[in-house]
């Protein structure tokens, strides 16, 4: 990186020097910053952080409007998510379990979720691009955390933004596959165990 000073210390924008000093100025930053923040909160080092908790927040105001609603409240819920949203919508699942039947997300970052992963109970699709390698692995992570019905799909060919022709259209076919199975199958559960409670 180049100095953000130039002609402040010429001794500090020699090349041999400047990058030693970026680096361990950064790492002290960055370890000064977490004893100074919650645990709530992570430091990163050189990396676009994208906050997801108003996206989470979202979600979670959405769902419970939803089952304040009488015209629709009885309807099973799901969520797509993509990228950051990915695990923004893996969040939202785990706070509303009774609710959310099912998540897919697309291209999308799991480790978000942190340890809200183990919590999701609600049927979960992970689907990513073959050529996005950092985010495959992230998904294999997670879904090795999962302890509900998952499953990973790696779309051959695609990149993160599954801008390659037919990418999205696979995508949404599995999305659309997966959502109908476990929002209809939620569905045909609730209504036989209320007709076994009818009948006792």
């Amino acid at each position: 990186m180049p100095s953000p000073f130039p002609g402040m210390n010429p001794y500090l924008e020699n090349p041999d020097v400047w990058e030693d000093f970026h680096d361990r100025f950064i790492v002290f930053v960055a370890g000064f910053l977490e004893v100074q923040v919650g645990p709530n909160y992570l430091v990163k080092i050189e990396n676009r952080l994208y906050v997801h908790e108003l996206a989470e927040n979202r979600l979670l105001h959405a769902t419970d409007w939803v089952q304040t609603q009488p015209d629709i409240q009885g309807l099973r819920v799901g969520y797509f998510g993509a990228s950051t949203g990915g695990g923004a919508a893996l969040v939202a699942a785990a706070e509303r379990p009774e609710a959310v039947r099912a998540v897919v997300s697309r291209g999308g970052r799991p480790d978000l979720a942190g340890a809200a992963l183990g919590r999701v109970r609600a049927a979960t699709l992970l689907v990513v691009g073959g050529r996005d390698l950092p985010v495959i692995d992230m998904n294999q992570d997670a879904l090795r955390q999962l302890h509900s019905e998952s499953r990973l799909e790696i779309v051959p060919g695609a990149t993160h933004l599954f801008e390659e022709p037919g990418a999205l259209d696979q995508v949404a076919g599995l999305a659309r596959d997966w959502l109908l199975r476990y929002l209809k199958s939620a569905d045909r559960a609730e209504r036989q165990h209320a007709a076994q409670r009818g009948t006792e």
